[in-house]
């Protein structure tokens, strides 16, 4: 299935796909376990098509707390790549605005 994906979106974006990107966080949702899960992906896929990794992004304290975890269970920095903090500027739904304010 991702092998089908890749080659589909290269065929109709007609650009080479050079890198990969671990960008499995969920906003304020994010955790370091989804980083977790996002690598063992990103590895897999690398694995699979030889294509390097080459980001793992995500907010500042879920980022941080991946790489010490990477770090304390000697994860592969080959498959983390250079990590890339970001930031939130999105409004969130109204469930969560009601519940947690701006």
């Amino acid at each position: 299935m991702v092998a089908d994906l890749y080659e589909r979106i290269r065929y109709r974006a007609r650009l080479e796909i050079t890198g990969l990107v671990n960008n499995a966080n969920l906003s304020v949702l994010a955790s370091a376990q989804d980083l977790l899960r996002g690598y063992d992906i990103v590895k897999s896929v690398s694995d699979l098509l030889k294509i390097p990794v080459r980001y793992t992004c995500g907010r500042a304290e879920p980022l941080r707390a991946f790489l010490q975890m990477a770090r304390e269970r000697k994860l592969e920095e080959k498959y983390i790549g250079e990590p890339f903090e970001i930031t939130t500027y999105m409004h969130r739904d109204w469930d969560s605005f009601t519940q947690k304010g701006i």
